[in-house]
């Protein structure tokens, strides 16, 4: 079968700023699958910006090489294991883990650890309603991870403020879903196609931060408040910052978003003790599987459109081209098709 795989590059022929990986479109063989496991046809995949940095930086939850870093797919159970329950040939599902790069993606029906958490067998793989396609099924994973930040985290109610600080995929999934919630939503991004997009979808107010300070726009259409909750979807020290001085007395600001190794944030530890600010993060779905389901819901009733931040769908043959389109940030989610014949006309 086709699959598209990063391969260590060696280290000493580098030029600075050149990625550590090569992306390689290659012929492997399909997986076997054992009694618990299942075989999924990929259908579509979802490229995450975390793809991108693995591509660029070569970690990021890199454990062996070559390696397959999609993990936003979704496809048709072709084969089930003679012990595997609630999962039949012909279902349509959302995948789980490293595998949708690939014509075929194997699934173990194995209890795995994730930090200190027992992840169950299957967990995440859920059956897509009727009318969600495949391309919105792959999306459902990061915006199940973007219920547990709203919800679970930040503990979003009607009618709070919540300020998102980034308006790229995750960011603007977190708006959609506060907004979902019945939230009054904030955007702050410097990019205007971005920020466009974000009023497309509604937003309450959008601020560019090279154009008027983030912070007192927040606080000025609060009633000098600030914030109930802020999402910091970009791990920078400035957004942090900012998350910290937008935030109103007693409120949660989330680091939503990675950060390189490097990354140092230099803030005065007044700004949370005296705010009584409660600094906090969200990673995945904190163990919370059923947000998966919950975020196919939300798709399927229509209160969430994902398909609007799809910017771009290539064959699995430019698997390069989709990683670059979300990295270079001039457009939004890229969606990889295995099977060239599926990718929609308009």
């Amino acid at each position: 079968m086709k699959a598209a795989l990063l391969f260590q590059r060696e280290k000493a022929s580098l030029k600075p700023g050149e990625p550590v990986t090569e992306l390689r479109v290659v012929e492997i063989d399909k997986p076997k699958i054992e009694k618990n496991d299942i075989l999924v046809k990929v259908r579509a995949c979802s490229v995450c910006p975390t793809d991108y940095r693995k591509y660029i930086t070569g970690n990021h939850g890199v454990n062996e090489w070559p390696f397959n870093p999609g993990h936003e797919w979704a496809g048709d159970v072709v084969e089930v294991g003679t012990e595997v329950e609630n999962f039949e040939v012909g279902d349509r599902i959302k995948g789980m883990g490293y595998a949708g790069y690939a014509e075929y993606a194997k699934i173990v029906g194995r209890y795995r650890q994730w930090g200190n958490i027992a992840v169950r067998p299957f967990a995440l793989c859920d059956k897509l309603p009727d009318n969600v396609t495949y391309e919105e099924g792959g999306i459902a994973t990061p915006l199940a991870e973007c219920l547990e930040s709203i919800i679970n985290v930040c503990k979003v109610k009607m009618f709070d403020n919540v300020a998102i600080i980034g308006a790229g995929p995750m960011g603007l999934m977190n708006a959609m879903v506060a907004k979902a919630i019945g939230a009054t939503v904030f955007v702050s991004e410097i990019l205007e196609h971005r920020l466009k997009l974000a009023e497309e979808l509604e937003m309450d107010y959008v601020v560019n931060p090279n154009e008027e300070d983030p912070v007192e726009f927040v606080k000025k259409h609060t009633g000098g408040m600030g914030a109930d909750s802020v999402v910091c979807s970009i791990g920078h020290p400035i957004v942090i910052e900012q998350g910290l001085k937008m935030a109103r007395r007693g409120a949660i600001v989330n680091i939503f978003g990675g950060a390189t190794a490097e990354t140092r944030v230099n803030f005065n530890p007044n700004l949370i003790h005296y705010g009584v600010l409660n600094l906090t993060a969200s990673y995945g779905t904190g163990g919370h599987w059923d947000l998966g389901a919950k975020a196919l819901r939300l798709i399927s009733s229509g209160r969430i459109d994902v398909k609007k931040i799809v910017t771009a769908r290539y064959p699995l043959d430019r698997t390069l081209d989709a990683l670059k389109h979300v990295g270079s940030k001039e457009g939004m989610k890229s969606i990889l098709y295995p099977d060239p014949k599926d990718i929609p006309k308009s």
